[in-house]
């Protein structure tokens, strides 16, 4: 792998810093790599290392990241609203921000990274139509729209306080992770469920046996997050969330036969009807910014649901790794 934007980034940072050291301790240390102590050298601004597929991406990202900007660490702050329409009317949800994008995707994010990455923010011709073609996966969802809009301080305490004093309202937060530059964070609060929704058949002169096949579906919140420092106070933030919902069960017969000469209903299995609702956003925050980004509840006036909206509030604080690199520094000249 080329470091050697790195090494020039890292030599500018700290003038007379041995550069390949300081770049193999920070980028191959431990969470990034599972054995940091595997041998790993840099010759010639090319480092030479064992990793995972997914280890080498993490560094990649974490490369690009600080060739940007310089080493720093990220929290991000998300919360989860569920509130009466009438909380969110004091909001200014015309205001325009180029910095902001949003869309909704049909898919779940997966796993793998780079494509969620990939499938959230590359926008074509043939995915725009997908974007908005409701679906099995989607459900009635993909014809709701999004709002976003971003909110000084003194309007998120406000709201939060609101929500947790009234109870119409439902309020939660998610682990506030702290993010080396440039790093992938998945959060997942998800009940996996099992169902029966095939059968392996295994014949025989008495009758027939059923092996059950289990699929397994997820039912909960799922989140996946990217942050990268733009200077000292600008950080911009990518975030893929899905909500997944399992309306009902539904039955389904197979035409086969337990025992012969002896018709029955055929071998039962299970469909689960899963409603997926995924939005993926990216934005610009500044210090004393809340992304605030609304999907108003769909609702039937028929049995007497209350207009809601479901609303996520996204914070990111950068915090400067400098120290970092000047302890490392004084470990690596302990004379000087």
């Amino acid at each position: 792998m080329n470091v050697e934007n790195a090494l020039r980034k890292t030599r500018e940072l700290q003038p007379g810093i041995d550069a390949e050291r300081f770049v193999l301790f920070y980028f191959l240390a431990e969470p990034f790599v599972a054995c940091p102590n595997e041998d790993k050298t840099i010759e010639n601004g090319i480092l030479t290392a064992s990793l995972t597929p997914s280890e080498e991406a993490t560094m990649r990202q974490l490369l690009e990241a600080f060739e940007r900007s310089g080493p720093w660490q990220i929290t991000v702050e998300m919360r989860f609203l569920e509130a009466p329409v009438q909380f969110l009317q004091t909001i200014d949800w015309a205001a325009g921000d180029d910095n902001t994008h949003v869309r909704r995707i049909l898919d779940q994010p997966q796993e793998d990274k780079e494509a969620l990455w990939r499938t959230a923010f590359t926008v074509t011709e043939s995915n725009r139509d997908d974007a908005s073609r409701p679906s099995d996966a989607a459900g009635i969802s993909a014809a709701v729209p999004i709002l976003t809009t971003k909110i000084r301080d003194s309007e998120y305490h406000a709201l939060i306080d609101l929500c947790q004093g009234d109870n119409r309202a439902n309020h939660f937060q998610t682990p506030k992770p702290t993010l080396f530059n440039g790093q992938v964070a998945a959060i997942c609060d998800v009940a996996p469920h099992a169902f029966v929704t095939d059968l392996t058949v295994v014949p025989s002169d008495h009758g027939a046996a059923f092996y059950p096949k289990i699929a397994l579906r997820d039912e909960g919140w799922r989140m996946f997050i990217q942050a990268v420092v733009v200077d000292t106070e600008r950080v911009d933030v990518r975030c893929a969330f899905s909500q997944s919902h399992i309306r009902e069960v539904w039955s389904a017969n197979l035409p086969y036969r337990a025992v012969p000469n002896q018709p029955d209903e055929g071998a039962e299995i299970q469909v689960p009807l899963v409603q997926t609702d995924t939005i993926a956003v990216q934005s610009r925050l500044s210090p004393g910014q809340t992304l605030l980004v609304c999907s108003p509840k769909p609702y039937s006036p028929k049995v007497g649901s209350q207009p809601s909206v479901r609303v996520l509030a996204l914070r990111a604080r950068p915090i400067s790794d400098m120290e970092c690199v000047r302890h490392f520094i004084q470990h690596l000249d302990p004379g000087e």
